[in-house]
């Protein structure tokens, strides 16, 4: 193998890896973020525990997206 094959190689590894990572802060907001803002639209009464998990949703989908982008960017 050549070297441009295996920097091309390392770049296609990292590519995939990093919208792994995207994808599941995707997933993450979906499912936490979106479900806990129907479910305090639907039941008001049970503001705080729909808002830490719709807060705690965001932080972790957060750190999956940055994980993402620095495996992405990474030279």
């Amino acid at each position: 193998m050549t070297a441009k094959e295996d920097r091309e190689r390392e770049r296609t590894s990292r590519e995939m890896l990093g919208k792994y990572f995207f994808d599941m802060s995707k997933a993450i907001f979906t499912t936490m973020v979106a479900t806990s803002l129907i479910n305090l639209i639907l039941s008001p009464n049970d503001d705080y525990s729909a808002l830490s998990i719709a807060l705690g949703g965001t932080l972790v989908s957060s750190i999956f997206a940055y994980i993402g982008y620095t495996i992405v960017k990474r030279k």
